[in-house]
């Protein structure tokens, strides 16, 4: 049987995520699920700083959801993982860079803090579900 699974891997992301053996977005049916983006830079270095890592993360989000034939329209959830006890703080950069990508596009978003992400110098991930069905259906 052949698989319904379709995925996504644009380079230069993929590089850093090849050697877990997972891909960066797999479309199933009528939903585009993209994998959790951290902050590294397309050299695959880590920013010590949160505000960089973001822009980084939304960058390699917006090529992920292009490779698939999507945009941010597309969205319909967001989950964002946030290192550190100033979830409050975060929002202001978060919310910026955001408006840059879906200025107008309501989405259902869940905001978690955590203590670690993997790696450890990740400040925050962020993934994305996506609907990349007929839009008349």
């Amino acid at each position: 049987m052949t698989s319904q699974i379709e995925t996504f891997n644009p380079r230069p992301t993929y590089d850093v995520f090849q050697p877990f053996n997972l891909a960066l977005a797999a479309k199933a049916g009528d939903l585009l699920f993209v994998t959790g983006q951290i902050g590294f830079d397309d050299d695959g270095q880590f920013p010590g700083d949160y505000d960089t890592q973001v822009d980084n993360v939304f960058r390699h989000l917006d090529r992920i959801l292009k490779d698939a034939g999507a945009d941010w329209s597309n969205v319909v959830q967001m989950r964002s993982f946030h290192v550190g006890a100033d979830l409050e703080g975060q929002f202001p950069k978060l919310l910026q860079t955001k408006a840059g990508y879906m200025p107008d596009h309501q989405h259902a978003w869940t905001a978690i803090a955590v203590n670690q992400l993997i790696p450890a110098p990740s400040l925050i991930e962020i993934d994305v579900i996506a609907y990349v069905g007929d839009p008349r259906s």
